[in-house]
Formats: C-alpha cells, sequence, structure tokens
C-alpha cells in the first residue's frame, strides 16, 4: 500500500508540472463511468491543486473527472457567476457547466438534488435550459433520483407542459442508467430498481395521445432489463390506458413534425409494456413477497404474448409463428431475450426477418446483451446483415459457416433418403404379402 501511495504521489507531482493538454488526457483517461474512482486514493487535495493552477483545460479536465463534490459545486457556481459579455469566456462557461452536469461520479451533488441551490437550478434547466443542458443533467448516469423524479412525473418535472416534459422523456431514453445494474453478491443496486419501478409510472403518466406514445416507445425499446410493476392492479391500469385508446389521425397531426407514418403506435406500446412490464409483485397472507410473469405463448392478448417472446425459452417452431403472427411486436419482444440471441440458428433467422427499421435496435440489445455476458459474440450472424454492415469475416469463421452450411444440406440429404428408404421397404413388403 505504502508504494501505492507513493506512486501516486509521484503522479501529482507530474500533473502539477505537466502541461494542459497532458492533464486533461490523463484526468479524463482516469475517470470511470460508474463514478467511482480508481484505486482508493482521495484525489480531492490533487483536483483542488490542480484548480489553483487557474488554467482554463485543467479546470475544465477537472469538473469532469473529480469525485470531489464541494470542488464540483465551487466550479458550477463560478460558471454560472461570470457574467462577462466576450463570447469566447461566455462558450467556455457554458462548456464548464455541461462538464459538471455530466461527470458521473456518484458524489456528484448536481445530480442527486442534494441541495436547494441545486434543485433550483435543476428546476430552471427542467423549464427553460438548452438541449445541451437538459440533455447532460438527464443522461449523466448518476442521475437516478432526477431520472426517477423525470419518468414518474414528480418534483421539478410535475409542473412542465406536456410538450416541453416529453422532450426531456425522450432524452431520458438515451441514459445508461435505464439499464445499468450495480447488484453483486454485496447487495442489490436500489437505484437500479427505482428506475425500473418509474419506468412502469412513466407509463401511467404519459398523455395517451401521439406524442405520448412516441416517447414513452422511445424509453420502452431501450430497456434491456424487464420492469416489475408493484401490483396486478397498477400493471392493469397501466395497459388499460394503451388498450383502450382509440386513435385516430386528425389533419393538425398529418402536418405534426412528431407525426410519423406507416406505424401502428398503439401496437408498438401495447407490445413493448408486455415485453417489458411482464410481471407484478405479490403478496401472501404472511406477509411472504412474491412475483407473478404475464407471459403466454398462444393468448389472444398481445401483451401477453409479448411478455412470453421476452422470456420464454423458444424453439424454432414457436419463434417462426411468432414472426408470422406479430412481425415487429415479435422482434420488439425477442430482442431482450438472452435464451434466444444465445442460439445462433435463432439470431440469423431474426436477422434474416427483420426490418430495417428496427435493425439499429436489435444490434443495441446486442451490445447490451455483450455487457451483462462478455462471452456473448454480439456481431451479425447472418450474411445479408453482415453485408449491410460491410463487416470483414475472417477465414477461419468463413470455413465454419461453409462447414455449417454443409452439414445443414447433408441433414437434409439424409432425411430425404431415409424417407426414400422408409416407403421403398413399405412397397417391397407390401407387393411380397400380396404375391402371396
Amino acid at each position: 500500500m505504502a508504494s501505492e501511495r507513493a506512486a501516486d504521489e509521484i503522479r501529482t507531482a507530474v500533473l502539477l508540472a505537466a502541461s494542459p493538454d497532458q492533464v486533461y488526457k490523463e484526468l479524463l483517461a482516469e475517470r470511470r463511468k460508474d463514478g467511482y474512482p480508481l484505486g482508493w486514493i482521495d484525489h480531492a487535495a490533487r483536483d483542488k491543486a490542480l484548480v489553483a493552477r487557474k488554467n482554463p483545460l485543467i479546470t475544465l479536465a477537472v469538473a469532469q473527472s473529480t469525485t470531489e463534490s464541494d470542488l464540483l459545486s465551487e466550479i458550477y457556481q463560478q460558471a454560472v457567476a461570470d457574467q462577462s459579455s466576450d463570447e469566447r469566456a461566455v462558450l467556455f462557461n457554458m462548456g464548464l457547466r455541461l462538464a459538471c452536469l455530466s461527470n458521473p461520479a456518484r458524489s456528484n451533488p448536481l445530480s442527486e438534488l442534494d441541495t436547494f441551490a441545486t434543485l433550483d437550478e435543476v428546476a430552471r434547466i427542467a423549464k427553460e435550459g438548452s438541449v445541451a443542458e437538459y440533455q447532460a443533467l438527464i443522461q449523466n448516469p448518476s442521475a437516478t433520483k432526477i431520472l426517477c423524479q423525470l419518468l414518474s412525473r414528480k418534483g421539478v418535472f410535475a409542473s412542465l407542459e406536456d410538450d416541453r416534459w416529453l422532450w426531456l422523456v425522450h432524452a431520458a431514453a438515451f441514459s445508461e442508467r435505464l439499464n445499468f445494474d450495480d447488484s453483486d453478491e454485496h447487495g442489490p443496486d436500489m437505484g437500479a430498481s427505482d428506475v425500473r419501478k418509474a419506468v412502469v409510472k412513466l407509463a401511467a403518466a404519459v398523455p395517451v395521445s401521439k406524442r405520448g406514445a412516441k416517447a414513452l416507445i422511445a424509453v420502452l425499446e431501450r430497456c434491456h432489463k424487464w420492469s416489475h410493476a408493484e401490483s396486478k392492479e397498477q400493471r392493469d391500469e397501466v395497459l388499460a390506458r394503451w388498450t383502450e385508446w382509440e386513435y385516430v389521425e386528425s389533419k393538425e397531426e398529418l402536418s405534426d413534425s412528431w407525426h410519423v407514418p406507416d406505424r401502428d403506435l398503439k401496437a408498438e406500446v401495447v407490445a413493448l409494456l408486455g415485453a417489458v412490464v411482464n410481471s407484478y409483485g405479490t403478496k401472501d397472507a404472511q406477509g411472504k413477497f412474491g412475483s407473478v410473469s404475464v407471459a403466454k405463448l398462444d393468448s389472444d392478448d398481445l401483451a401477453e404474448r409479448c411478455g412470453a417472446y421476452s422470456i420464454e425459452r423458444l424453439n424454432s417452431k414457436q419463434i417462426e409463428a411468432g414472426v408470422r403472427r406479430d412481425n415487429d411486436a415479435f422482434f420488439l419482444s425477442v430482442m431482450r431475450n438472452a435464451a434466444v440471441l444465445g442460439n445462433r440458428d435463432y439470431r440469423i433467422f431474426i436477422e434474416e426477418h427483420l426490418s430495417r427499421r428496427l435493425a439499429w435496435l436489435y444490434k443495441y440489445h446486442c451490445e447490451l446483451l455483450k455487457r451483462r455476458r462478455p462471452d456473448f459474440d454480439a456481431a451479425p450472424q447472418s450474411e445479408s446483415m453482415r453485408e449491410d454492415e460491410g463487416v470483414t469475416i475472417d477465414p477461419v469463421t468463413q470455413r465454419i459457416d461453409a462447414v455449417a452450411m454443409k452439414v445443414a444440406r447433408l441433414e437434409v440429404w439424409l432425411k430425404g433418403i431415409k424417407a426414400w428408404i422408409i416407403w421403398g421397404t413399405i412397397i417391397v413388403v407390401t407387393l411380397l404379402l400380396w404375391r402371396r
């Protein structure tokens, strides 16, 4: 431990003497997405000393990387207080505020609503902040409380007009916190659980309208983790809002920038709700908690079928039947089914039948699955999707694929030969018996 401490002290001295661009590169390389500093060494003194150099580039680097909450607040407040009319200063201060807002440290006070000053600033950004400001704030992976309040339409977001709130919900769809879960052997990530609960509340808070559907779809389609309704009543109420929606396009909506033709938004919402919110909590007479999955392949209810597509171990016939019956709704659901995506033959079939409109989403979910399972191959498995991406296939993979195709053809040929042998035997035996 002593040598580690000594090495860090030496590195601090190097940074204090290094050029601003070198400091910037070093600090940004040190930052981790989950907000924890590398190692166990406190860098508060070092970061304060670096800011004391009063170099804009170094201050910008510290704003993006420090885990010292007081220093981060100080940098942000100084950027806000600087009322210089100089164009360069205005642009720099905006960038400095955005660096603070997007700092992923778990101790970032700007993302956790810890003070009244922060609350006022969050309220300002929510109500009138620029696109860059509210995106930096909402998409910060450490902004769990803000994300939950936004999706639930509570706190500073409760008084926003529908249109403004829906734009912020669209920004939330790109937050890594939707799918990041830090649960391990030491305990569950309660923040991740809160986010999943907030996703269910979003479906209950969003206006039942075309704009509301678009915002809800943007979030649901990117949810790789399943959400859990608190009760059967909550799940039923959320689904009922959308299954009972009687949407008729008006002239105003046809000219609206939010309008997207040739899409059944109602079916998309119901399918995604079925796939993402496919279970609810229960409590028995003894107070023991449990859960019930809402998934049934042969159901007449689209949400129940999509629940099954997202969680059950499907076979090839069930996959083919799902594509025939529900098409895009099937693909929207099966993307989060690890058992299906773990089968190469199933993935090839999916990639060959997937619409181009959903190809990007399929690749997105494959990448998310790879984060959970490092051995998972997120690259396209079908020739058609590989060609679309211009993926170069190494010779070994090409030979393996060629052998696999030959084996598949051989199996078909052997099945044909087997059938001829069986029928030939039956005919010969029949003729012999007839002659007797």
